[in-house]
């Protein structure tokens, strides 16, 4: 519920290191804030996460990875539900192009994994995931 709220917080886990593919990126604006959404995906922790980051009003936030790149780069989780939240750490490179993909999933696993993370957090408006064979 803290995080929920707004209530700042720190980053609850110990970092974790890995090739980080950037999956997508949006923006979306109100009056007085944009917010950026670039979700994560690990090749090694086979775990996807969400950096989130703010500029002032019709100001872009500086925070901007290109998407398809992948990032050697550390990571460290927000506390809260889900755990998709994180904040980035040490860069042990620039972000560099690849040919990795995450491994896809069926439309069944997809749908159960949302509804676990509904389960875990009931005000979820997202989860993200991969299908294979669309």
């Amino acid at each position: 519920v803290r995080s929920r709220v707004g209530l700042p917080a720190q980053a609850a886990e110990a970092a974790v290191r890995d090739t980080w593919l950037v999956l997508a990126q949006y923006d979306t604006a109100d009056s007085r804030l944009t917010t950026r959404r670039i979700w994560l995906y690990g090749g090694e922790t086979d775990r996807t996460v969400l950096l989130l980051s703010y500029g002032a009003a019709g100001r872009a936030p500086e925070l901007a990875l290109p998407v398809g790149f992948a990032l050697d780069t550390e990571v460290a989780a927000y506390p809260g539900a889900g755990q998709y939240r994180v904040a980035l750490g040490r860069q042990f490179g620039p972000p560099s192009p690849t040919d990795t993909r995450p491994p896809g999933v069926t439309t069944a696993v997809a749908a159960a994994r949302y509804g676990q993370a509904l389960r875990d957090d009931p005000w979820l408006d997202s989860v993200p995931v991969t299908l294979g064979r669309v």
